[in-house]
């Protein structure tokens, strides 16, 4: 029975690790195929259509939809290659996953579940009560805040 010694957290951690490697090997390389079709696209359009096609007319209408076709591909380029070297990359995710765990380690130290999170929150009901904080900023009084101010305003009088 030497399966009882084995480090399962640590196998599926190198498990992990592959397989983001693999995956952003495979984005990087779909990323490079898209840039190289995008380029033959433009070659084709924009040099080796107009130049030796004699039927070729070049009208407004056939200007404004090549140019639309190119920039929404390169707007297409842009996107798939913020994926493929920002959002995928393991600095953006390894940052994300630090973001997310300190908000569910706030989540649990506050004694939230997931039901509570998924509820709207409730208002308030204004008390209609304002106060001048020290920097001279307008703030509301809490209900809390007036009934423990309450007693040293009586105790003034």
């Amino acid at each position: 029975m030497r399966d009882d010694n084995l480090d399962y957290t640590a196998i599926r951690r190198r498990v992990e690790v592959e397989l983001q490697q693999q995956r952003r090997k495979g984005q990087i390389a779909l990323f490079v195929v898209n840039c190289l079709i995008f380029f033959i696209f433009m070659l084709v359009t924009w040099v080796l259509v107009p130049d030796t096609s004699a039927n070729f007319t070049l009208t407004d209408d056939m200007l404004a939809a090549m140019i639309m076709l190119s920039v929404g591909w390169a707007t297409g380029l842009f996107l798939h290659g913020m994926a493929a070297f920002g959002i995928g990359s393991k600095s953006w995710t390894d940052q994300r996953r630090k973001q997310l765990l300190l908000r569910e380690v706030e989540y649990a130290r506050l004694g939230l579940d997931d039901a509570m999170l998924d509820e709207p929150a409730e208002k308030t009901k204004r008390s209609g009560k304002l106060r001048l904080s020290d920097e001279g900023e307008l703030l509301d009084i809490v209900e809390e805040d007036y009934a423990a101010e309450e007693p040293r305003q009586q105790r003034r009088r």
